[in-house]
């Protein structure tokens, strides 16, 4: 965090994901982008957020966030000294919010996490319980295949993100605790609260599950075409044998049925 402050206001600016949380997060996704500002590489060039008073304001915004400062006070406060904090700090989040998969995050493959005296153990199946997997959808309770779940990834950089507190609450939860609706619902408004480190490393989770579970589908799946055509193979044998021994009988027996015949 770096120490920030405006007219005998002080506040610290969030500059890391283990700093900035989930609520953060949403709060900087939802936020209007300036028009001229239409690609992940619009975004990434610091050069972008001088073309307009649009681009500026958005600039306000985020650093509003990530700080604490109200707009009262960022009104009165120089906008290119904003600026230049966001040029330098905040557009690598801000980027990594409207891509697909983090690029500052790197992973460190967490196994668990605490919050609020509560430790709550990362996924090690995409099975919520023994049946179900979950969709993202304003009800945890609906349920469907788990191609559901990487909708929720791929969407993370768009308005998917709003799902991020239940998605969590859904897959983290303590060592031996029982899928509970209601107890997921309620604990999702906390986990708003989460920093957003949290929500990257079941990201990351998430999707090495969702790869091995695609590498057993896929073994499996040669497995059965490989046994399928040891079936075929089979099947094509005893039809020829039964054929070539069908043709063997008849050309032994329609001799004899001719000269009887004659």
């Amino acid at each position: 965090m770096i120490q920030i402050k405006i007219n005998k206001t002080s506040k610290r600016l969030s500059t890391d994901w283990h700093e900035i949380s989930i609520r953060q997060a949403i709060a900087i996704s939802q936020l209007k982008m300036p028009e001229h500002v239409q690609t992940v590489e619009d975004i990434a060039d610091p050069a972008s957020w001088v073309l307009s008073i649009d681009a500026i304001r958005y600039a306000r915004d985020v650093f509003g966030i990530l700080t604490g400062f109200d707009d009262q006070i960022l009104e009165k406060s120089n906008a290119y000294d904003i600026l230049s904090y966001f040029n330098r700090y905040l557009i690598p989040i801000v980027t990594d919010l409207h891509t697909i998969s983090p690029v500052t995050y790197k992973p460190t493959g967490i196994q668990q996490f605490v919050f609020g005296d509560v430790t709550y153990q990362l996924p090690k199946s995409l099975l919520v319980d023994s049946t179900v997997l979950p969709l993202h959808s304003s009800k945890a309770i609906e349920f469907v295949e788990s191609s559901n779940i990487m909708a929720v990834i791929a969407e993370l950089g768009r308005d998917g993100i709003k799902h991020l507190p239940l998605f969590v609450a859904t897959y983290c939860r303590p060592d031996g605790e029982e899928y509970n609706e209601t107890t997921i619902q309620h604990r999702a408004k906390l986990f708003e609260e989460l920093p957003m480190s949290v929500a990257w490393e079941l990201f990351f989770c998430i999707q090495a599950l969702m790869l091995l579970s695609a590498n057993h589908i896929l073994s499996y799946t040669a497995k059965q075409i490989q046994k399928r055509k040891a079936q075929l193979r089979v099947q094509g044998w005893i039809v020829s044998v039964t054929r070539l021994g069908f043709i063997r009988w008849l050309s032994r027996r329609l001799p004899v049925q001719l000269s009887e015949l004659n």
